[in-house]
């Protein structure tokens, strides 16, 4: 990276921020800046996920790391991240206005962020097809508490917020179902857990 805006991506696996390392030790930057078509705006994340473009701006020359979050853990040479009111420069028009969008080549479910949360948390999944696609949270019991998706989707890299505020500290299940609407014969099914701690 280089003074001043640098445009970065991911690698084949989901990278939390939290883990990118640098090179020189602690390189400053802002916030990481993806573009969220959608609603037209940028929005931060914590997390680079692979076959997306993210803007960050730093004071300095430096290399940012990389790795798959099992194979690092803290270390003294982790970025540090200092907002700023600046903002990345302006997306690239066409002249049809429409924006390329990488499409995923499988389908996948990702670890919600931050976990344990307190009360909000992030969950994140990708859809390779236009799918009908239903995302649930179930207690310990098999009930539902909540349905945060039950809906036709376009294909693409997909991100929800939960606000778990009226739940209490538990652990948590949460299942996509995803099936294609072109072809009912490609179907996907994940669970994962997520803790709430209050």
């Amino acid at each position: 990276v280089s003074p001043g805006w640098n445009m970065i991506g991911g690698i084949s696996e989901p990278v939390p921020i939290a883990l990118i390392t640098s090179e020189p030790p602690n390189l400053i930057v802002s916030y990481f800046f993806e573009y969220n078509t959608d609603e037209s705006r940028y929005k931060t994340t914590d997390t680079v996920f692979p076959g997306i473009g993210y803007w960050i701006k730093t004071n300095q020359v430096g290399k940012l790391i990389l790795k798959a979050a099992g194979s690092q853990k803290l270390s003294k040479a982790n970025i540090i991240i200092k907002p700023d009111s600046d903002l990345p420069p302006p997306p690239p028009q066409s002249d049809d206005k429409k924006q390329e969008i990488a499409i995923p080549k499988d389908f996948a479910l990702y670890q919600n962020y931050p976990n344990p949360f307190n009360p909000t948390t992030t969950i994140k999944y990708q859809l390779p097809l236009e799918s009908r696609v239903t995302l649930k949270v179930y207690n310990l019991l098999g009930q539902v508490v909540v349905i945060l998706a039950d809906e036709v989707q376009s294909a693409g890299y997909k991100s929800l917020e939960w606000n778990a505020n009226s739940l209490s500290s538990c652990l948590y299940i949460y299942r996509l179902d995803a099936v294609s609407v072109a072809n009912p014969d490609r179907s996907f099914s994940q669970v994962m857990k997520l803790v709430l701690i209050r």
